[in-house]
C-alpha cells in the first residue's frame, strides 16, 4: 500500500505503509525536521540517528516543482510505457508525475510526465484555462483505464496512448543547499493522448 502525504510548506512524499508504521508527522517533511514549537515553515537537515528514528518516504519532491501531491495508482493496462508506474500528480499545478514500481521497489526518482497535443507540448494549465486544477488520478481497476480529472473545468479526461523518448535535461543548481533527490540527469518521456469527456475527441496527453 502506497499513501501520498501533503506536506506543510516544502516537501510532497509518497509512503510505503507498514503495519505499526510512524512516518514522523508533524516533526518530519520528507527527510528533513521541523521545529514545530517554533516555525512550520522552514526544515532543516536531520543526523543519520535521527533519520532513522521514524519510516522515510519512498519517494518526494519539493515546493519548485508543486505544493500539494495527489493520490494515484500503479497503472496494469495494456499501455507498456505507463505499465508498472505508480502515476499521481500535483493537485494545484496539475503537474503529473510517476515512479516505476518493482517487487523490491528499487527506484525512488520521480519522473514528471508531459502532455502532447497536436504535435507540442502542453500542460493542462493550458488545457483547462486555469491556474489552479484542482488534479486527481482516477483508475478503473477492472478495466485498467487510467484517467486524468482537473475539477476546475469538470473535465474527466483518459488516458488512450503512450510512448516513451529520452529527453537531456540540465539541473540547475540547488538553492536550498541540497541537491533534489527525486531528480534524474536524463528524464524519460511517456506522451499520452486523452479523451475529454466533453467532446469524445482524442487529445494528445502526456510527457514525461
Amino acid at each position: 500500500m502506497m499513501a501520498t502525504d501533503i506536506g506543510e510548506s516544502n516537501i510532497e512524499e509518497i509512503n510505503i505503509i507498514e503495519k505499526g508504521g510512524d512516518y514522523g508527522w508533524p516533526n518530519r517533511e520528507g527527510n528533513y525536521g521541523i521545529t514545530t514549537l517554533r516555525d512550520l515553515k522552514t526544515v532543516y537537515n536531520l543526523t543519520k540517528s535521527d533519520l532513522d528514528l521514524y519510516n522515510k518516504p519512498f519517494a518526494m519532491y519539493d515546493h519548485e516543482e508543486g505544493n500539494a501531491i495527489s493520490g494515484g495508482f500503479v497503472y496494469e493496462g495494456d499501455l507498456e510505457s505507463l505499465r508498472n508506474k505508480y502515476v499521481f500528480g500535483d493537485i494545484v499545478n496539475g503537474k503529473l508525475f510517476y515512479v516505476n514500481i518493482d517487487p523490491l521497489l528499487t527506484d525512488s526518482a520521480v519522473y514528471e510526465l508531459t502532455i502532447i497535443r497536436n504535435g507540442q507540448e502542453t500542460n493542462l494549465k493550458e488545457l483547462s484555462q486555469t491556474r489552479r486544477l484542482h488534479l486527481r488520478i482516477g483508475y478503473d481497476r477492472f478495466a485498467k483505464q487510467m484517467y486524468v480529472i482537473t475539477k476546475a473545468d469538470g473535465m474527466i479526461r483518459r488516458i488512450s496512448k503512450a510512448y516513451d523518448f529520452i529527453r537531456q535535461w540540465t539541473i540547475p543548481p540547488s538553492t536550498r543547499g541540497y541537491a533534489p533527490p527525486w531528480v534524474s540527469s536524463t528524464l524519460k518521456f511517456a506522451n499520452c493522448h486523452c479523451r475529454s469527456s466533453a467532446d469524445h475527441h482524442d487529445h494528445p496527453l502526456i510527457h514525461s
